[in-house]
């Protein structure tokens, strides 16, 4: 089953609201992402900062109508803020095995002449390392 994923760009001041008003609007999952490779080093005690240009992205099941749910987000939004919600971005991902997938992204690493770091799934390239 597909999932359909949405990606509004926010502020710092909004991303807070928009990933509730995500969640009331039925989202499973909501996820914040730097939208600028803007990286957050440690923050002070009891804050948590955010980017000055961030991703809200949250996924929702594909049993809905797309349409109908981008414009009950815009009315929603608009009722909250007064403020139009013109960019979203919509698309379709393909549902994986997602505790799996990741694994495809690590390999065995080399470091000088006889260290490797290799991940636990992968076999040794030189077993005399």
């Amino acid at each position: 089953m597909p999932w359909i994923q949405l990606q509004i760009p926010a502020d710092p001041d909004t991303a807070d609201q928009l990933e509730d008003l995500l969640m009331e609007m039925g989202a499973d999952a909501v996820s914040m992402e730097d939208a600028a490779d803007q990286p957050l080093y440690e923050p002070d005690p009891g804050t948590t900062p955010l980017w000055s240009q961030t991703t809200v992205t949250g996924l929702f099941q594909s049993d809905r109508n797309i349409e109908q749910l981008l414009a009950e987000i815009r009315d929603a939004w608009h009722q909250q803020t007064q403020q139009s919600l013109a960019d979203i971005d919509v698309t379709l991902v393909e549902d994986k095995d997602w505790e799996r997938a990741w694994m495809d992204d690590f390999h065995p690493l080399q470091f000088g002449e006889r260290l490797w770091i290799v991940p636990s799934w992968h076999e040794a390239p030189d077993p005399d390392a």
